[in-house]
C-alpha cells in the first residue's frame, strides 16, 4: 500500500510531497498526467466526506479521499498549470461558480456536478445504447438535514442518460469521468471514478468504500461483480487532451 503523503506545508498550502509530484507530471502530456496522478494515489485510504469549506473540514486533502473527492482532486491537479492553480481549480470543480459554501456545492452530481463541469468534458452516453433514469431531487430536505437553510424552490426533476452495464462496449475513448447509477430514494448517481486506458486495457481508478481505499481494476471486472448497478453516465474529459498533440 502507498505511504501517506507526509503532513508539512509549504507556504501554498499543498504538501511538499504532492508539489514535488505536480512538477514531476508538468513533462507529461495533458492526455497522460491524469493518469499518472490517478496511479501515484492507489491504496491511499477511503474516507467518507473528507472535504469541506475549510472550516471544520479542509478545502483540499491529498492524504484520504472519498470517490468524489478523489475524481475531483485528480482532475485538478491535472488541469492545474501552476501549483498556485490547484486549489481554485478545484473550488472552481466542486462548487458552482468557484463560489465557496455548503449550499454552493455541487452535491447531486444530475443537477449539480455535471451541469456545472460540463466545460470540462463531452457526454457520450448517448453515443452508445442507452436509457433514461428520471427523478425529483429534493434539494431543501437535504440541506436541512445538514443544518442548513435553502430557499432555492421546490424539489427538481432530473432525467439523465445512461448506459446499461450489459451495454458498456468493450472500447470507449478515455480518459472519462464516469458515475454510477444504482436505486436510491434521494438520488440517481452513488459512485464515481476515473476511467483511463493503459496498454490497450480501460482501468477505473476509484475511492471504494467496500475495499476502504483507492484502487484500480478493470472497468468490465467492477461492472460484472456490481449487480446493483441501474446504468453508467460517460463523460469524455476533453478538457485533458486539449494539448496532447
Amino acid at each position: 500500500m502507498a505511504r501517506p503523503y507526509r503532513a508539512k506545508v509549504l507556504m501554498n498550502n499543498l504538501p511538499e510531497d504532492i508539489i514535488s509530484l505536480f512538477r514531476r507530471a508538468r513533462s507529461l502530456p495533458r492526455n497522460r498526467r491524469l493518469g499518472f496522478f490517478a496511479s501515484g494515489f492507489v491504496g491511499y485510504p477511503y474516507h467518507l466526506f473528507p472535504l469541506g469549506e475549510g472550516i471544520e473540514k479542509p478545502r483540499f486533502d491529498f492524504s484520504r479521499f472519498d470517490c468524489l473527492t478523489f475524481v475531483e482532486e485528480m482532475l485538478a491537479l491535472t488541469l492545474s498549470d501552476s501549483v498556485d492553480e490547484v486549489l481554485p481549480t478545484l473550488d472552481r470543480i466542486r462548487y458552482k461558480n468557484g463560489v465557496v459554501s455548503f449550499l454552493t456545492r455541487n452535491h447531486f452530481p444530475s443537477i449539480d456536478w455535471i451541469p456545472n463541469n460540463s466545460h470540462l468534458f463531452r457526454d457520450i452516453t448517448e453515443n452508445f445504447e442507452h436509457t433514461f433514469i428520471e427523478k425529483w431531487i429534493d434539494r431543501k430536505t437535504f440541506f436541512e438535514e445538514h443544518g442548513y437553510r435553502y430557499d432555492g424552490g421546490n424539489p427538481v426533476f432530473a432525467r439523465v442518460s445512461v448506459v446499461p452495464p450489459g451495454s458498456i462496449p468493450r472500447r470507449l475513448p478515455a480518459p472519462l469521468v464516469v458515475f454510477f447509477a444504482k436505486d436510491n430514494p434521494k438520488t440517481i448517481f452513488t459512485h464515481a471514478g476515473l476511467v483511463i486506458e493503459e496498454k490497450g486495457e480501460l482501468l477505473l481508478y476509484n475511492a471504494s468504500s467496500e475495499k476502504r481505499a483507492v484502487v484500480r481494476e478493470r472497468v468490465s471486472d467492477y461492472i460484472g461483480c456490481k449487480r446493483d448497478i441501474l446504468g453508467v453516465k460517460l463523460l469524455f474529459l476533453s478538457s485533458c487532451c486539449e494539448d496532447s498533440g
